[in-house]
């Protein structure tokens, strides 16, 4: 149910793609605060939209017709802009993975590092494969493939991936170790910065996994501080269970907040007196799945939309707040941990409704913020422990939480678009300081 792409966005007059949304969005940010015209020549498109043909010799399909024969896969990185540092951006498997999917991921990555202080660019990349349907051994022959048709483009200070929807540390390790073997240096200490979200022992760094979801943990805290409303008294949804959502309704449940519903792809349960957070995430690492979790109730998507929560948090694919869907909500915060999760029309209704929102370009960019803190480990520049990253992701999200905060004062604005205003601005600034020309 939830981590897929909801219909509602392409039927009920959603029809925008997700590229052209962020584009209405960042015209409106641009259009409002008088943005200079050399920024926005230099932000209006990518820079390199790149497209891969990735061929991999099947041995472990489900589709027992495949195995032993050779199958390409379509493969993307876009290179939205890297003005504020080296571009950056996560690696997604999963089988609708689109050009335009990665254009707009990458913008939302040029947008989303700034507003935390992070001296990185923008990039994304996808493979449209479905992982399921193949064993490790595929997986890692694809990784592997990709990897190396990517030699040209990624390099540790030139472009840095990271794990995204269906990539994991594992992943990233095979990303490091084929770099390694086609480096021109291969005993380069600085090779193992190329790509962030590794294991530990491949030099990844302790607290990068649940980063993502601390770091939107610290936006609702900020949000529920400036409202004065402890956590303790709220309760919250989480639609996506994974990477982020487990690890923000973990973070939120430490500080009091009560886990009332919560989804899948495979569905959603409820709990209105509150989900075991920690028997939960056992569960679904043990099963796959929320469902069937002891003590829970089954309920529909539409029962989990209108759960009765103070916080709903979004953290599974795009476009899963429509016009329909946010029409539903009870809550009074939305704090996005999956990028690009409401549409343009699901904006409006929340507007409309005076439902906040926390947008992805802040929320989830706790993951990238410490991203940067394994990348300057991997430079041999400093280490870090879990007090440091906790302390560096807190300071941030407070001073950046004023930010955006002042911005929609100033400028009369939502926080959607007070956010892309904060990101414009830093930016901004840089392009102005630094010039146009080659």
């Amino acid at each position: 149910m939830a981590s897929e792409r909801n219909p509602d966005a392409n039927n009920d007059g959603e029809g925008l793609s997700l590229y052209a949304a962020d584009k209405v969005r960042f015209n409106k940010a641009a259009d409002l605060m008088g943005l200079d015209d050399r920024p926005r020549a230099l932000l209006n498109e990518p820079r390199r939209e790149i497209i891969y043909n990735v061929p991999v010799m099947v041995s472990q399909s489900k589709t027992a017709s495949e195995n032993g024969r050779a199958k390409s896969f379509l493969a993307y990185r876009v290179q939205y802009n890297n003005i504020y540092g080296p571009y950056k951006g996560g690696i997604r498997f999963h089988p609708q993975v689109s050009l335009d999917e990665v254009k707009a991921l990458a913008a939302a990555m040029t947008w989303k590092c700034p507003l935390l202080e992070v001296p990185f660019g923008g990039a994304k990349g996808g493979v449209a494969i479905d992982p399921t349907q193949y064993g490790p051994a595929d997986i890692e022959a694809l990784t592997r493939r990709f990897t190396y048709e990517m030699l040209s483009d990624i390099g540790p200070d030139q472009d840095i991936p990271a794990p995204d929807v269906n990539t994991n540390e594992q992943i990233m390790d095979w990303i490091y170790d084929t770099y390694c073997i086609h480096a021109s240096n291969k005993f380069a200490i600085t090779n193992a910065a190329v790509v962030t979200g590794k294991s530990v022992v491949c030099g990844g760094l302790d607290g990068r996994a649940p980063a993502t979801g601390q770091g939107l943990y610290m936006a609702i805290r900020e949000w529920a501080k400036d409202h004065h409303k402890p956590l303790s008294d709220m309760r919250c949804a989480v639609q996506g269970f994974g990477k982020v959502g487990s690890y923000a309704a973990t973070f939120l449940h430490n500080a009091g907040c009560r886990l009332v519903a919560a989804a899948d792809v495979f569905g959603a349960i409820a709990g209105p007196k509150g989900l075991d957070v920690p028997h939960l995430t056992a569960h679904v690492k043990k099963t796959g799945s929320v469902i069937g979790f002891p003590g829970s109730s089954p309920i529909s998507d539409d029962e989990f939309f209108s759960a009765d929560a103070e916080v709903f948090v979004p953290a599974a694919l795009e476009n899963s707040i429509t016009r329909r869907t946010a029409a539903m909500l009870k809550c009074q915060l939305v704090a996005e941990g999956a990028n690009c999760p409401t549409t343009l029309e699901g904006d409006q209704v929340l507007a409309e409704r005076g439902i906040d929102v926390l947008p992805d370009i802040f929320a989830n960019a706790g993951g990238v913020a410490v991203s940067y803190l394994e990348w300057l480990f991997n430079h041999g520049t400093q280490t870090f422990d879990l007090q440091y990253v906790a302390r560096f992701l807190s300071d941030r999200y407070e001073r950046n939480y004023r930010a955006i905060s002042e911005a929609a004062g100033k400028y009369k604005t939502d926080w959607r678009t007070a956010a892309y205003i904060v990101s414009l601005t830093r930016i901004g600034e840089k392009v102005v300081h630094r010039g146009l020309y080659p």
